[in-house]
Order: C-alpha cells, then structure tokens, then sequence
C-alpha cells in the first residue's frame, strides 16, 4: 500500500511447505505511525479477496500466527487479532514460549 508513494504497509502469503492446499498469511505490517487509519483492514481485505479470486483454488485453508500474550502484562497485538477474528479467522492453538531469560509470551495460532 502506498501513501505519496511511499511504501506504509505490507502483507505476503507464503504456500505452506508440506501441504499444498494451505497458505500462511505473513508480512503483515503497517508503519507504527499510520496505525488505526485502516490501512491493515484494507491490506488484510485485499488479500482475502486475492485468495477467493484465485481460479485454480488452490488455496483451501489460510493459516496465520501471531504474538498475544506476555508475561510482563504488556498488550501484544491486540488490534490484529480482533482483526484476524472479525474476519472469520478461529484461534486453533495458543502456546507459550520462554523469551529471554524470565519472560513469556503466548503464540497464537489462527485457521480460516
């Protein structure tokens, strides 16, 4: 997505290695000052149109992973997952991980 030409946000799909009707939804990002404007809802939008457009239907399954909780109590993006959420993406797995020496945060696995 451009903005005066300049690049504000970004969004990729990536085929899953092993099956072949999945596609990962990754690179989803939005410049940290144009944030809440709606670009990411346009992006996301915009990808999910792609993927129902695509004649070969090749991709059945879309699958995404993102960060949710953390230790420190700190809100890790909650806006995208309301995002993914509002757009029929269902949490499938939620795992906990060490990172650093005494903090953790949640993974969070979503199918669509």
């Amino acid at each position: 997505v451009g903005n005066n030409q300049k690049i504000v946000g970004s969004i990729g799909l990536l085929p899953d290695a092993i099956e072949t009707n999945v596609s990962w939804v990754n690179t989803f990002s939005v410049s940290e000052g144009l944030r809440g404007q709606g670009i990411g809802k346009k992006l996301f939008a915009t990808l999910l149109r792609e993927v129902e457009r695509d004649d070969s239907r090749r991709v059945k399954l879309l699958r995404l992973v993102t960060l949710g909780g953390h230790s420190e109590e700190t809100p890790v993006m909650d806006a995208a997952r309301r995002l993914y959420e509002r757009e029929g993406f269902v949490l499938v797995k939620k795992e906990t991980v060490k990172y650093g020496h005494a903090t953790t945060i949640d993974l969070m696995y979503y199918e669509k």
